[in-house]
């Protein structure tokens, strides 16, 4: 009788679970939310004129929808197709959560491109010449700085609560 047994320990498989990449998502689409409106509230605060409340709302509504929620989608969907397992080291968590705000960031960047081009009318690839807005690559980096922290303390974090054993 032989026993084939592997020289190196084989790690558990990444199991694809949305829960724990939604639950992050989540999070970081929550607190990107709680900034906008505080944002908000000192824009109303601070220019009290009946013309300024219009714009302000404008601002957040696209803050939510076109920034934040798309780039909390972007989050999801790369810590669903890399999940973590709790045997995966603090800088292998850290670097997924700067992946994941990496990928959060080019959809926020390449979701508000969309959509600035949709209300400026240029709807297709050959209008895309007569675009002279500002270009969404210069914004990637800054994004990623502002942002990067957030979601690599929210992964960690989560990540570390499912190592903790429950009494």
């Amino acid at each position: 009788m032989t026993h084939h047994a592997s020289a190196h320990p084989t790690s558990p498989p990444r199991v694809r679970d949305p829960r724990s990449a939604l639950l992050a998502a989540g999070l970081v689409a929550g607190v990107l939310i709680l900034q906008r409106l505080v944002s908000l509230l000192q824009q109303i605060v601070l220019t009290s004129t009946p013309n300024s409340v219009g714009p302000a709302l404008l601002g957040f509504a696209y803050g939510v929808f076109v920034d934040a929620l798309v780039f909390a989608a972007g989050v999801f969907v790369l810590l669903w197709l890399l999940p973590l397992r709790t045997v995966d080291r603090v800088l292998r968590v850290l670097g997924t959560g700067l992946a994941a705000a990496a990928a959060g960031t080019v959809f926020a960047t390449l979701g508000g491109f969309v959509v600035t081009l949709g209300a400026l009318g240029l709807l297709t690839a050959r209008d895309l010449p007569y675009y002279g807005g500002p270009t969404p690559l210069v914004q990637l980096l800054p994004e990623l700085i502002s942002r990067a922290p957030l979601v690599m303390l929210v992964v960690l974090v989560l990540w570390v609560l499912r190592r903790t054993p429950r009494p």
